[in-house]
C-alpha cells in the first residue's frame, strides 16, 4: 500500500456516496442470493453469497450516541448495536471491534463522578455488558486479549494500560513502577503481529510510545522518533504490519486545518507524505489487517466529523457524518 499515491490522485477525486438509510426486513435493495449449483455428483450446493456478518464492517460512534456498523464499500449502515452513549466530550468516547467482527467494545462515558465504562456487546444476541471501567479499548490481531486505559488513584492519580484475557478474564496492569510517570495514556494500538503495544502519551506534545505485549510494567516504554516540539501525534492506526498511520498535529492543536496524517514507521521515522490537508482536517484513524484502505474522521466538534474511506488507491468516499470514533 503506497501513500504517496493518494497525493497526485485525490485532489481530482470527487467524494463520492453516502451512508445508506437503515433498511427495514424485506427492504434492503440487494439482489437475492444466486440459485445453488450443482456439484459433480449431482448435489445441490449453494453459492456463497456475502453478508453484513461479515468481519469487515466499520464500527463507528455516532454524535447521536448510537453505535453503528457499516459497510466500507457501499457506506451502507448494517446494524446498530447500542444507542444512548453520552458524546458531551468526544475526547472520552472509544470503539474496537473483534476480527471476526462480531464483538464491539464500546467507552460508555461517565455520568457525573462516576468511571467510565467498556460495554461489551456481542452482536449475534444482542446482549451486552460492563467489562470494566476504563477507556480507549483496544482488540488484539488474534481476538484473545483487550487492552485498555485506567486511571488509579493514590497519592496522585496515574494512569495504567490494562491487558485482560478475554477468555479467562485475568488481568495484567502496566502502570511506571520508577520515579518517572506518565501524566496520560491514550489511543492504544496493538501491532500487526500482537508483540507490542503503541499508545500516545506525553505532556506537552503527543508521542507515540510503544511496550512489548507481555512486559510487566510500562518502565519498559519506549518512546519512537526525537521529542519534536513542533509536532503532537494523536490516534493511530496500523498499516503494512510495521507501519503506522498517525493523526499528526503540526503546531497550534485548536487551529484544525493543521491536523493531518503522516505514515511512521517501527522506530517513529515520517516515512510518508500525509494526507493533504486541504481535503482531511484528521481527527481519528483506523484500519483493519489485510485490508488495503485506511478510515478516517475529517473534522470533530459537537456534531463530530465525516467518516471517510481511502481505498489505498485513488478513491476517497465519504460514509457518514457525525462521527465521533471509529473502529474497524
Amino acid at each position: 500500500m503506497t501513500y504517496r499515491r493518494l497525493l497526485a490522485a485525490v485532489a481530482a477525486v470527487a467524494l463520492t456516496g453516502t451512508l445508506g438509510s437503515c433498511t427495514t426486513e424485506g427492504e434492503s435493495g440487494t439482489s437475492p442470493a444466486p440459485e445453488p449449483t450443482e456439484e459433480p455428483n449431482g448435489d445441490a450446493s449453494p453459492t456463497p453469497t456475502p453478508t453484513p456478518d461479515e468481519p469487515n464492517a466499520i464500527a463507528a460512534v455516532t454524535a447521536g450516541g448510537d453505535v453503528v456498523l457499516m459497510d466500507p464499500e457501499s457506506g451502507e449502515q448494517i446494524d446498530q448495536v447500542l444507542g444512548g452513549i453520552s458524546t458531551d466530550d468526544p475526547a472520552k468516547n472509544g470503539i474496537a471491534i473483534s476480527p471476526d467482527g462480531q464483538t464491539i467494545f464500546v467507552v460508555r462515558p461517565a455520568q457525573e463522578l462516576s468511571e467510565n465504562e467498556i460495554v461489551r456487546v456481542d452482536r449475534e444476541s444482542g446482549e451486552s455488558e460492563v467489562l470494566a471501567n476504563g477507556g480507549a479499548p483496544a482488540v488484539s490481531p488474534d481476538g484473545q486479549t483487550l487492552a485498555y486505559t485506567v486511571v488509579e488513584n493514590g497519592l496522585q492519580p496515574t494512569p495504567a494500560i490494562v491487558v485482560h484475557d478475554l477468555e479467562s478474564g485475568d488481568e495484567r496492569v502496566l502502570r511506571s513502577e520508577g520515579a518517572d510517570t506518565f501524566v496520560f495514556i491514550s489511543e492504544l494500538t496493538w501491532w500487526a503481529d500482537g508483540s507490542e503495544l503503541a499508545f500516545m502519551a506525553g505532556e506537552i506534545q503527543t508521542g507515540i510510545h510503544v511496550v512489548d505485549a507481555d512486559a510487566a510494567s510500562l518502565d519498559a516504554a519506549r518512546r519512537l522518533g526525537p521529542v519534536d516540539l513542533d509536532h503532537s501525534w494523536r490516534s493511530s492506526a496500523v498499516v503494512e504490519d510495521d507501519r503506522l498511520a498517525v493523526v499528526a498535529v503540526a503546531g497550534d492543536p485548536v487551529q484544525r486545518e493543521l491536523w493531518t496524517v503522516q505514515v511512521v514507521d517501527r522506530d517513529g521515522t515520517v516515512v510518508e507524505e500525509p494526507l493533504p490537508v486541504e481535503r482531511i482536517e484528521a481527527a481519528g484513524v483506523a484500519s483493519r489487517p489485510g485490508e488495503s484502505g485506511l478510515a478516517v474522521i475529517d473534522g470533530t466538534g459537537p456534531d463530530g466529523g465525516t467518516l471517510m474511506l481511502w481505498d489505498g488507491g485513488d478513491q476517497l468516499t465519504a460514509l457518514m457524518d457525525g462521527v465521533v470514533a471509529v473502529a474497524w
